[in-house]
């Protein structure tokens, strides 16, 4: 998963104005937390309050509160699910992890202001602490999140049945009908997708994650795919979205049986899983959508109206 899937830049400026002014962060075992008494600025004496800021960035950047509302959900999510499925982050991943952030770090600061510039009073300038600090109170606990979060989406994948497949997604019936006769005369699904599908996966011919029961938001069509035998081809098949109508074309390519076993003894293999194929947008946009249909996740406005519009996320 590319890192713009969790945090955005978005949450990642909510953390730091919070380990800035010094608040104890939530402890990703979900520990008491202790918010500080200060105000976001104070302007001529009058001190703006946390509930303003939430009110002028709703008003002025609505999507950046949701982005960041997003965001917060994943980590309680994430928490969630980690319990429930006793997953833990290796320590060796989060210490890779941190080290490779501040050395990404030091090379943006290299690339903006050249040669010599000091990471350490860098951070200082920004955060009113030691790169050390830093380390510990900010990227250790962000990349924690960021690494469970991959494994509690694949593991929660593996531990289902799922079909392997390919996609083509086309505008229109009649471009569907053709590109189904080409497949029918023997053309190749990968090929025929590259030149023809509207999705991001016809880079890669068409590939897609596994697909699991509840992935496609579709029945009808998630009965079709596992009723297919491997090497078939499935559609066209209509699909409504609330931009207009797809059409699309599957190959079955294999079934997966799910992982068995206590939580302890998969996790090892969810490791290697995860060297092997690393979690991908559209598998974790998969994760997203189905854990919180499962969780019964609302948005809500600052006022605390119910943005009836987004029960899922984006």
């Amino acid at each position: 998963m590319t890192r713009a899937a969790l945090p955005t830049a978005a949450l990642a400026a909510v953390v730091l104005v919070a380990c800035a002014h010094g608040a104890r962060r939530p402890s990703f075992s979900g520990g008491p937390r202790s918010d500080p008494p200060a105000p976001v600025a104070a302007v001529g004496g009058t001190r703006v309050t946390k509930d303003e800021f939430a009110d002028f960035l709703f008003d002025r950047s609505r999507e950046r509160w949701l982005e960041t509302v997003d965001e917060l959900v994943d980590e309680r999510i994430v928490r969630l699910e980690s319990e429930r499925l006793g997953v833990v982050v290796p320590p060796a991943a989060l210490d890779a992890a941190v080290e490779g952030e501040v050395a990404a770090r030091r090379e943006q600061l290299r690339a903006r202001f050249g040669d010599g510039t000091d990471l350490e009073a860098s951070v200082r300038s920004y955060y009113g602490f030691d790169v050390a600090t830093w380390r510990r109170d900010v990227l250790r606990p962000r990349l924690t999140v960021h690494l469970a979060l991959q494994r509690v989406a694949r593991l929660s994948s593996r531990l289902r049945d799922q079909v392997v497949a390919r996609v083509i997604v086309v505008a229109d019936r009649a471009t569907a009908d053709a590109v189904r006769g080409k497949l029918d005369r023997g053309a190749d699904f990968s090929l025929v997708a590259l030149e023809t599908s509207t999705d991001p996966s016809k880079s890669a011919g068409g590939v897609i994650p596994p697909v699991g029961r509840g992935d496609l938001g579709r029945a009808d069509l998630e009965d079709a795919l596992f009723a297919a035998a491997p090497g078939t081809v499935v559609g066209p098949l209509e699909v409504k979205l609330a931009s207009g109508v797809e059409w699309h074309l599957y190959k079955v390519v294999d079934r997966l049986a799910p992982w068995t076993g206590a939580p302890a003894t998969l996790l090892p293999r969810l490791e290697e899983d995860l060297a092997r194929n690393p979690l991908g947008r559209a598998e974790y946009e998969r994760w997203r959508a189905r854990t919180r249909a499962a969780y019964g996740v609302r948005v809500f406005g600052p006022d605390g109206t119910v943005l009836s519009d987004r029960p899922g996320g984006r």
